[in-house]
């Protein structure tokens, strides 16, 4: 079980032995008869359902309750660049390219977006891998092409991987492989905490 669903767990027990404590001594002065229980029992399932609902939406990105469950925002629109070994006269690929991705991010669900000037890409199988005591934030996800993008062509598939830099993450830096075997490095940095929707925005921001 990893930390992370430990911590949950634990949150929600104390809480929830807490409000129940609350309610039967504030609504029944502590009289516990069975339909007192079975009440305070609902509301406080009701109470810790509707607050993890807000926190895994929103609360995980406000100061006073992101470090309940640790996780990073990265949220918003990253620039940089990619560098490939793959070098191909028939499709002009250069080796060193601006390379953009656009990350929406809740508590438990992460989508990337990647641009550059003849490709766009959608993730699948996303996974945000985090140790706060080891420093480790490491966002892995398989990419294809976006199938409403007219403008790609060639059929580019691959996993890439990358590593938050900082706390809060200012960049994020990694490898990347591709199905025709070609690999490369990726690094961006923080542009925006907007989603921005095509590469020509972002080159413009």
């Amino acid at each position: 079980m990893s930390d992370l669903i430990k911590r949950f767990i634990s949150i929600s027990f104390i809480a929830g032995i807490g409000f129940w404590l609350i309610l039967i001594f504030s609504l029944f002065n502590g009289v516990c008869a069975f339909s007192n229980i079975s009440r305070c029992t609902s509301l406080v399932l009701l109470i810790i359902t509707s607050f993890w609902a807000f926190y895994f939406q929103y609360g995980w990105r406000c100061p006073l309750l992101k470090h309940l469950l640790y996780k990073p925002d990265l949220n918003g629109t990253w620039v940089g660049k990619m560098e490939s070994d793959y070098n191909s006269k028939k499709y002009e690929y250069g080796l060193t390219k601006p390379f953009a991705i656009v990350i929406r991010q809740t508590f438990l669900k992460i989508h990337v977006t990647s641009f550059t000037d003849t490709f766009t890409g959608v993730s699948y199988g996303e996974s945000f891998y985090v140790i706060k005591d080891k420093g480790v934030r490491r966002l892995t996800y398989l990419y294809s092409n976006d199938p409403d993008n007219p403008n790609t062509k060639l059929d580019r598939q691959g996993v890439c991987e990358l590593k938050a830099v900082n706390d809060p993450a200012t960049q994020l830096a990694g490898k990347f492989w591709t199905i025709n075997g070609s690999n490369g490095n990726i690094s961006v940095n923080k542009s925006t905490g907007e989603h921005l929707e095509s590469y020509n925005s972002i080159m413009k921001k």
